[in-house]
């Protein structure tokens, strides 16, 4: 069994460019991951009303008997890779056209929620 690695700083890099390329959803998707230690499950689950962005929040419920709590969402600028707030809000415009009803804030191609897998697939 080998041991898990954690990316460098330009794998990260180099996979949110190739994410941010494909989609603003899995930029979005894939940069919160990243920032926060979501697991997939944890990012299929929010919902449109756990980011803030005039506050500059997000909600994040932990699974595995984790409490919930409210994060700060980074903007950096100059770095639009990795500024949050600028690729919810990316995202957040493209996903108005999508005139999908769910209250999760990642919709599959399907419309609906995501599941892990799916977020697997993309990842």
């Amino acid at each position: 069994m080998s041991e898990m690695q954690a990316l460098t700083q330009n794998e990260i890099l180099a996979v949110l460019k190739l994410a941010a390329s494909e989609s603003k959803r899995n930029h979005a998707m894939i940069l919160l991951g990243f920032k926060h230690g979501l697991r997939a499950s944890e990012v299929c689950a929010l919902k449109t009303t756990d980011v803030d962005l005039k506050n500059g929040t997000i909600v994040i419920r932990r699974l595995k008997g984790s409490l919930k709590s409210s994060q700060d969402l980074l903007d950096l600028p100059g770095q639009p890779l990795l500024s949050e707030k600028r690729a919810l809000k990316a995202w957040l415009e493209e996903r108005v056209t999508y005139h999908d009803h769910s209250d999760f804030l990642f919709l599959s191609q399907k419309g609906g929620g995501m599941d892990r897998s799916a977020f697997y697939r993309v990842f």
